[in-house]
């Protein structure tokens, strides 16, 4: 429901939902006694939601363990759960760019100051020239050419380095906004995607794709809720990172694997027919059930993790929600089958 377009959180929904999720945080807030003001509107309104995992997590263990809900708290979950943590970054770079400028601003005065000054001081020896025409006031003039045009090659220097010194910060910063970008795409769980970038990858490739060359994929882990309820939600958040490593292993480079939601992922594979998709997705299932996952810190096997997939290909009459609605259907038809297998639906 909610997606970064960069690090401020743009919400999609019809007027009605977004009223129901508001009211249902507000009772929750009122529920447990936690401030109401606008800060925390937004973190419940997110958390309600039940779209971002991570912060739900957050939320229900501090309401568990009764920790007081204060103003340095619901900053901390609103930076980086709502806007997440490239605020910070942003916040960061600004200062950095205005400290750039300060520095080329004071190197240009410093410049113009010494060149008004050679001016005054040239256009004074020149007038005393003219007045006093002998060879001591010539040398004399000279010397001053010499040393005036020297401060102000120094000082052409020192703008010249300065200026150097500021194209190397801009350089730096044109990298950081790029990594920034690129950070508030990313789910930071799984290292894929997140569903605001999906949306926005699936426009472009919407907007140019033609019938049959582009395949979509749903895949949702079977039973995730019981690997958290049996081996608590650090365990599942394993589970996930893992998942989203082998996917970008199995996926090429043209594709565009996202977290959709919860432990749903979403994978749009331009330029591959439909028999490929399957093929790709069937290779990550079996190399999913044969993988021996186990809890690290206790060498406790959790058990076969399986995968569910729904699969389906663009034709002409679609538009971008029955396109996903249709790979949600053959995920569900996955799901009522068994679970653990790859199924395909065709318009």
């Amino acid at each position: 429901m909610s997606k970064s377009v960069s690090f401020l959180p743009v919400y999609s929904g019809s007027s009605e939902q977004h009223k129901l999720l508001l009211k249902q945080g507000i009772n929750l807030m009122g529920q447990y006694g936690i401030p109401a003001h606008p800060i925390n509107y937004a973190i419940f309104y997110d958390y309600c939601t039940g779209q971002n995992e991570s912060l739900k997590i957050e939320i229900d263990n501090i309401l568990a363990e009764q920790q007081g809900f204060d103003d340095e708290t619901s900053l901390r979950l609103y930076k980086t759960f709502v806007c997440n943590s490239t605020v910070d970054r942003f916040e960061n770079m600004h200062n950095q760019l205005n400290e750039l400028i300060a520095k080329i601003y004071k190197s240009i005065d410093i410049t113009e100051i010494k060149t008004t000054l050679a001016n005054e001081h040239f256009a004074q020896t020149s007038l005393d020239l003219r007045q006093q025409q002998t060879p001591q006031a010539l040398e004399q003039f000279l010397t001053h050419i010499i040393s005036e045009s020297h401060q102000l090659s120094v000082a052409s220097k020192m703008l010249k380095s300065e200026l150097e010194l500021a194209k190397e910060g801009m350089e730096r910063l044109k990298k950081e906004i790029s990594k920034t970008r690129t950070i508030a795409k990313i789910d930071a769980l799984t290292g894929l995607l997140n569903r605001g970038a999906f949306e926005d990858e699936l426009r472009i490739l919407f907007s140019t794709a033609k019938p049959q060359q582009l395949s979509l994929a749903l895949l949702d882990l079977d039973h995730f809720k019981r690997i958290n309820d049996n081996f608590g939600h650090l365990v599942g958040d394993k589970v996930l990172k893992f998942f989203g490593g082998l996917i970008l292993k199995h996926t090429r480079k043209h594709h565009i694997a996202a977290r959709y939601g919860g432990e749903e992922i979403v994978i749009l594979m331009p330029n591959t027919s439909l028999q490929d998709a399957v093929d790709m997705n069937e290779n990550l299932r079996k190399f999913l059930e044969c993988s021996q996952l186990k809890r690290t810190d206790k060498n406790e096997p959790i058990g076969k993790v399986t995968v569910s997939v729904g699969i389906t290909q663009l034709t002409e009459h679609d538009t971008m929600e029955s396109f996903i609605d249709r790979a949600d259907q053959a995920l569900y038809q996955a799901k009522n089958q068994g679970r653990n297998q790859v199924v395909v639906k065709r318009a």
